[in-house]
């Protein structure tokens, strides 16, 4: 069984998102960083601070911006093509959407 992270999607979490248990992906530590931020004040840092991976290394196939457009984060999908870049701050980065 795998956990979703509610900060930044990451779904291959081995541990719920509690108990101190803390995302390889954007480095959130459950019960400790969340309490006086919210999930989306966690996300926008991780996103502000360039989304990168937080520990270890990344799987192959991994790709942030995909990772936040699959839950549609940022990312219009009503009747626009999304495109397949990001702005982030003042600079745009590319993402593949499976």
């Amino acid at each position: 069984m795998t956990f979703t992270c509610p900060v930044c999607f990451y779904d291959a979490l081995p541990y719920p998102p509690a108990d101190y248990h803390i995302c390889p992906c954007c480095g959130t530590e459950f019960g400790n960083d969340d309490v006086e931020q919210s999930y989306e004040e966690l996300r926008n840092a991780w996103v502000d601070g360039g989304a990168h991976w937080f520990f270890g290394q990344a799987p192959a196939d991994w790709n942030a911006w995909a990772q936040l457009a699959s839950k549609s984060y940022g990312v219009n999908t009503g009747s626009v093509a999304v495109p397949n870049t990001m702005k982030i701050g003042c600079e745009e980065a590319e993402y593949a959407v499976a």
